[in-house]
This record gives structure tokens, sequence and C-alpha cells, in this order.
């Protein structure tokens, strides 16, 4: 039997190579230069002899185990080393310089396990970086260093390693990259920053790491980075709530944040994102918008702004043909009519503002039919909005002129929503005029009858009267316009 001499060396080389770490372990856990003169040679030397294991016949593209065996060691003793031998502070970027020294190696000594290897090494950066986080003040380049170097060995195995390793161990180490990355930058400037400039960081890492994940195709850092998302809309919620609430240009962040999300989203529809998820930062944006007005904008012209911006949106929404355009008019337009309903608009005085947000609901109401052909939406729309103008009338009158002006204050309007039913052609506006002035000739029955006095015969008449000249011109204006 022939003795393979080439094995039985390999064998006696592993032997030794482990009797050397084990007797080199003990001198490098005591701090001084001879522990750390120790590991760092012993380490250099077991990694050297790497080179010489592998297999002459081994492709360069793949792992030989015999010389992952010898870089195991030599790198786990650089490793303790870094431990037990060096400050705290600097143990999380030394060890992240030395993954990138080792990936590096890999275009001149051609030894493809030391960047496998090299991938514990970012590991245990970021591990002893996030186990650290509480020990110390850190100075800025140390989370930056670990930031980036994680990030450049991250993108460097998807475009170059990648014949490395399986596919299944390409994404784990995105998603291990990206979650430490993320963790990294949470909990270093989470904890630095006052609240508001929390809330303005947190929204830019937000769109940088999702616009980053798109560009580079990494999609598990475009994904965990929407950490920095929910992040920034909870300081948004729990700032507004504050008394006094934060600067109102930093409380925009997030309607920008959402805003570049969308657009971002809806660049990269054609990778991989669905469209849904720009409806849904689309949403999110309108909706922190409304939140804003609330907070920031004076009450007297909170209907008039937020029917404006509407307004605005319904006409982008007919030049572009966009739905997320189309719902965020309506849900800005809905907002102004809730805010008309829960304030005392027209209570204290003529506002010539809310009478101008009245009219452009009239005439967003009319626009809006190409985007909503439904006729129960629109007659509901229309329905909403004169109920809307009666309780503005109805406060403005009661405040002014008292009860009794109220059944003058409804024939009116009646009169005037019937004019408008007929210049529109719309029917269910006549109907809701005439719905007024029927409101009102019941309110001389049952309700001024009895304090209104001798005036109520005065009342009635006007009533009649105005109901005369809104039959009248009903009829005239519908005949003109047939």
């Amino acid at each position: 039997m022939l003795i393979d001499w080439g094995e039985a060396l390999r064998f006696l080389a592993g032997v030794c190579a482990l009797i050397a770490f084990l007797m080199a372990f003990g001198p490098i856990r005591e701090p001084g230069e001879p522990g750390r003169m120790i590991g760092i040679i012993t380490g250099l030397v077991l990694i050297g002899s790497a080179c010489l294991a592998r297999r002459a016949g081994a492709s360069r593209s793949a792992i030989d185990w015999h010389a992952v065996y010898f870089a195991a060691l030599g790198m786990t003793l650089w490793l303790i080393t870094v431990v037990y031998q060096f400050a705290q502070i600097n143990q999380p970027p030394l060890l992240a310089i030395i993954a990138l020294a080792l990936t590096a190696s890999l275009a001149v000594l051609r030894i493809p396990e030391l960047p496998y290897l090299a991938k514990g090494f970012v590991l245990a950066a970021l591990v002893l970086w996030l186990a650290q986080i509480r020990s110390f003040e850190r100075p800025w380049w140390n989370p930056v260093v670990v930031i980036l170097i994680t990030l450049v060995l991250s993108r460097w195995w998807q475009m170059r390693g990648a014949q490395l390793i399986p596919k299944w161990e390409l994404k784990l180490v995105q998603v291990v990259a990206a979650l430490g990355v993320v963790a990294v930058l949470f909990f270093w400037l989470e904890g630095r920053l006052t609240p508001s400039w929390w809330l303005v960081v947190a929204s830019g890492l937000s769109v940088a790491s999702f616009i980053y994940g798109i560009l580079t195709r990494d999609w598990a850092i475009a994904a965990l980075g929407q950490v920095f998302t929910f992040a920034s809309l909870y300081e948004f919620c729990a700032q507004l709530s504050q008394n006094p609430p934060p600067s109102a240009l930093f409380a925009l962040m997030p309607v920008a944040m959402f805003l570049a999300l969308a657009a971002a989203s809806e660049r990269a529809r054609s990778v991989i994102v669905p469209e849904w998820i720009a409806t849904l930062f689309h949403a999110f944006a309108v909706l922190s918008f409304i939140a804003w007005t609330v907070t920031y904008v004076a009450a007297d012209w909170r209907f008039i702004f937020l029917e404006v911006l509407g307004f605005v949106l319904l006409l982008w929404a007919r030049v572009q043909k966009k739905k997320a355009v189309m719902f965020g008019s309506l849900a800005f337009t809905t907002a102004a009519v809730l805010v008309a309903w829960m304030g005392d608009a027209g209570a204290h005085g003529f506002h010539l503002q809310d009478l101008l947000a009245f009219a452009l609901l009239l005439l967003q109401q009319q626009l809006s039919k190409p985007l909503l052909p439904s006729p129960e939406l629109q007659n509901l729309a229309m329905t909403l909005g004169i109920v809307t103008l009666w309780r503005w009338v109805s406060l403005w009158s009661a405040w002014h002129f008292g009860g009794t002006s109220l059944t003058i204050a409804w024939a009116l309007l009646g009169l005037v929503v019937v004019l408008i039913g007929v210049f529109f052609r719309e029917p269910m506006y006549r109907w809701l005029g005439w719905g007024l002035l029927v409101a009102a000739t019941f309110r001389v029955l049952l309700v001024d009858i009895h304090y209104a006095g001798g005036a109520v015969a005065l009342q009635l008449a006007i009533v009649g009267g105005i109901m005369l000249v809104a039959a009248c011109s009903d009829r005239r204006l519908a005949h003109s316009h047939s």
C-alpha cells in the first residue's frame, strides 16, 4: 500500500496549526505588547498557510476546505487579538477594516477563502458596535467606517463575489448587511439628535435607503430602511400633539418623505415595486399634510386652504389622468368639508375665504364629472356641499340676526341653489334648492309662528315670493338652456 505523502504532510501541518492556535490563545488574552504581537504574527502565518494548503487543481472561484481550515484558525486569532488587545471604541471599525483588506486581497493573492471568511469580521464589527452602544460616546467616524465598509462589501458580494457562494447565501449576506447598517444608523443617531432633528434625519434616511436599494437592486436595504419611515411617522404624530408643536418646516419633512418615496416607487415600478406601494405612500403624504394643516394653519383659513389643495389636485388629475392624484383631491376636499363642519365657520362674521371655498367646491364637483362618472357619487358630492353651505349660512344668519332670520336665509339660499342647478343643468341642485324652500316654509309654520308674532305673515309672504321667483327663474332658464 502506497502512502500519499502529500496528504500526510497536509494532515501534519493541520495538527501543527491547531497546536500553534492553542498555544497562542493564552498569551493574546493578556493585555500588552507581547500578546498583541503573538496574535498578529501567528494569525498572519496561519492565514499565509492557507495559500499553500490549497490543492493544485482547485478552481480560483471554488472554496477549498483545506485552505478554509488554516484561514479560519488565523482569522479567529486576529478576532481574539482585536477583542482583547485593542480599546473597545476601536474594535468595530478595526474589524471592518480588516474585513475590507482581506476581501481586497483576492485581487493579489487569489485566495477566495479569505473574503469568504471575512464576512464574519463584518458581522462581528456590527454585533460589537451594537453591543457597546451604551458603553461610551463614539466619535462620528466610528459608526461611519463600519457602515461604509459594510455597504461596500455587500455591494462587492453582489457584483464581484457572487460566484463564490450559493444564491441563498448571497441573499443572506445582503439581509444581514442591511439589518446591521439600519440598526447602527438607528441607534447611533436616534440617541444623539433632538426629537425635531431626528424627525428630519429619519425622513432623509428613509428616502436615501429606499433609493439606494432600488438603484443597486439591494431589496433588503430598501425594505429594512423603512424602519426610518415608521420612526419619522411616529415622531411626527408624537410631536404634533405637543404644546407647542415643533417648527412647521421640520414637521413638513414626513410629507416630503412620502412624496419622494412615492416618486421613487413610480419610477421603479417597471423593475419590481408594485403599483400599490406608490399609492400607499401618496395616501400617507396626504394624511400627513392634512394633519399638518390642522396643526399649523389658523382655524379661519383651514377650510379654504384644504379646498384650494383639493381643487388644484383635481386640475392636475384631469391633466395627468392618475388615480393617486384624484384620490388626493378627494381626500383634501373631504377634509375641507369636515373642517367646515367641526368648526364654527360663518358664526363669527362674514369670511370671504369661506364663500370662495364654497365656490371652488361647486366648480370642483362639475370638473370632476369625467373622472367620477358615477351619478350616485356626483349626487352625494352635491348633497354634502349644499348641506355644508346651508350650515354655514345658518350659523352666520343666527349669529348676526337671531333665530328668526333663519327662515329668510334658508329661502334665499334655496333660490340660489335652484338657479345654480338650472345654470349647470343639474337636477340634483334644483331638487336641493326646492328642498330648502320647502324647509323654510315649514319653519314658518312650525317654529316662527310661536315667537314671531305678527311678523310671521310677513315672513310667510317673503318665502312665498321667493318661491315664485324660483319657479319663474327655473322655468325661464330651463327653457333658454333647452
